[in-house]
């Protein structure tokens, strides 16, 4: 019988261990189903993430024609512009009435009023003369003189 107890309190120490070594397992196990859901959560942020940033790029996607648009206002601006080329300059020129004046020459009435703004541009040929913008108030009127 003291045989029999021995191997019982042995059997009781060896549960005893096989327990707290249960625990342990119990414990790492529950450590790693909490990373587990962690790293799950994590993923699903970030897949809600990626989501989110595909949408903003198809409204990106939008932008790349801007410059596009951009170009074509600059365009419709530049509507009324009429570029004269091979006018000398002169000192103190009155732009203006030297268009109102290349306008009779054609036989077109223009005044002042009809006129935005005269100016010369600069060109990357130094040895010719800068040429003249006229932008017109109205397209017809450079329409009328371009006619002309």
């Amino acid at each position: 019988m003291d045989t029999i107890l021995k191997r019982m309190n042995g059997m009781e120490a060896g549960n005893k261990r096989l327990k707290m070594e249960l625990g342990k397992i119990q414990k790492a196990n529950k450590e790693m189903e909490e990373s587990a859901k962690f790293l799950s959560d994590t993923f699903e942020e970030c897949k809600n993430m990626v989501s989110e940033i595909e949408s903003q790029l198809k409204d990106f996607k939008s932008f790349e024609k801007i410059p596009q648009e951009v170009d074509q206002i600059k365009q419709y601006q530049r509507i009324n512009n009429l570029e004269i080329h091979g006018i000398p300059e002169t000192k103190h020129e009155q732009l203006p009435e030297l268009a109102i004046k290349l306008a009779k020459e054609l036989d077109v009435t223009l005044n002042k009023e009809n006129i935005d703004v005269v100016h010369r541009i600069p060109s990357s040929k130094a040895e010719m003369p800068k040429p003249i913008l006229v932008k017109f108030c109205q397209r017809w009127k450079k329409n009328e003189i371009l006619s002309a």
